[in-house]
């Protein structure tokens, strides 16, 4: 699994788990008095995939670790959506699955284990976007 902005790479081969949620975001209203089969369900706002990758990294050099992590944080620079280079967020590349998406990084978490200064633990969720977005 891959996350790449055409100049820069994120490989992330050692992801333990991948999800992917696709959301219709129905706004679904319960009519007042009534039980749960009476609602109202609107669908106007359009489909969402949401991607969230998590693993463990394990290194047995702190330059190693302290450089993942800063390449973890910096996927959120707060530039993504800067059309100015070409390319609008990131490519997300699923092997497995022989998919890409163009997507934004919502959110890029990292946790170093107590007691175990080899080890990251890391999640990282993504939201497709269009081409066009920015």
């Amino acid at each position: 699994n891959f996350l790449s902005t055409g100049s820069t790479t994120l490989n992330l081969t050692h992801t333990r788990d991948l999800q992917s949620r696709k959301s219709a975001n129905f706004i679904n209203l319960p009519l007042p008095g009534s039980d749960s089969t009476d609602r109202i369900a609107f669908d106007i706002m359009g489909v969402t995939r949401e991607i969230t990758f998590s693993g463990e990294y394990v290194s047995g050099a702190t330059s190693t670790l302290d450089n993942f992590t800063t390449d973890v944080d910096n996927l959120i620079n707060g530039n993504q959506g800067n059309t100015s280079g070409g390319q609008v967020g990131y490519i997300c590349t699923i092997p497995q699955k022989s998919s890409t998406f163009r997507v934004f990084v919502n959110d890029a978490n990292w946790t170093m284990r107590a007691g175990d200064p080899n080890t990251v633990n890391y999640s990282i969720t993504l939201y497709e976007v269009s081409s066009s977005s920015g």
